[in-house]
């Protein structure tokens, strides 16, 4: 009787340690599956605020151009009014 208590004590504890063995690599499993979902979740953000950079520089391109298209108008303008003003004359 002695030994068989003995042996199921040592199966109990086997399996126990088998269980143990599981449920660590499960959390550890787990753990690994939240890191990649945050560094997923990570690169996605990144691609967004890429894709915002590029178009606020793309607006700051074109606007560039429109105040300097603007000048060059002003520009024209004011030797149209010039001219205008000596043929007046």
């Amino acid at each position: 009787m002695h030994d068989l208590t003995t042996i199921l004590g040592y199966l109990v504890t086997l399996l126990g340690a088998g269980g143990l063995s599981h449920l660590i690599t499960l959390r550890l499993a787990r753990k690994k599956m939240s890191n990649q979902i945050a560094g997923e979740e990570f690169s996605s953000m990144e691609e967004i605020v890429n894709k915002f950079s590029n178009r606020i520089s793309a607006m700051a391109e074109k606007t560039s151009d429109l105040i300097n298209r603007n000048s060059e108008l002003e520009e024209k303008i004011a030797q149209l009014e010039r001219e205008k003003n000596a043929q007046q004359k």
